[in-house]
């Protein structure tokens, strides 16, 4: 699976990911036109985009921003291609250049998406993927949702783990737990 990662959408992108966005996320949130979708991208501070495509088309979309000075993210999959990791790869590819990621979920069963189907809380996939569920909630006329929270844990500069996480281990104890949990 290869992510392309660029800070500006193609036509061809939009059009694919706008498809996915009305088809996959809550009747709410749908946008009716390109240039609707393209003002929520605009609002997007400092975004940088990764996608990947599948038979020509985009299938998986994430995109990380810049809101009240967090890293967010907005991510998702064409249905047809869900449960083949291309969610967790495109999460990953951001928790590469980022020590932390915020996002709004919709934890509830009780929204449509404009087929009628119910829309099916993601929870459980971003538990999967090692975001923690907060206790914040954002409530509108649209929808309910939670905030999720990933934080890179600490690390030395070397990869390591620094030995104060460490503190049941003394002498050589120490020295060798620190070689297994770090190699």
């Amino acid at each position: 699976m290869k992510i392309e990662k660029s800070n500006i959408l193609t036509s061809s992108q939009k059009k694919d990911i706008l498809k996915i966005w009305n088809n996959e996320y809550p009747a709410s949130l749908a946008y009716d036109t390109i240039p609707e979708f393209e003002e929520f991208l605009q609002k997007l501070k400092n975004a940088e985009h990764y996608t990947v495509d599948i038979d020509n088309e985009t299938s998986g979309w994430i995109t990380k921003f810049d809101r009240n000075k967090e890293k967010w993210f907005v991510v998702m999959v064409d249905s047809k291609k869900q449960g083949n990791g291309i969610g967790t790869e495109l999460i990953n590819a951001l928790k590469q250049n980022t020590t932390d990621l915020n996002g709004w979920v919709v934890d509830t069963e009780n929204y449509l998406k404009r087929d009628g189907q119910v829309y099916k809380p993601p929870i459980e996939f971003y538990k999967k993927v090692g975001f923690k569920i907060t206790d914040e909630r954002m409530e509108n006329e649209k929808l309910s949702v939670v905030r999720v929270r990933w934080t890179k844990k600490p690390a030395h500069n070397d990869g390591h783990y620094p030995l104060t996480a460490l503190p049941i281990f003394g002498g050589i104890g120490r020295i060798i737990a620190e070689t297994i949990l770090c190699n």
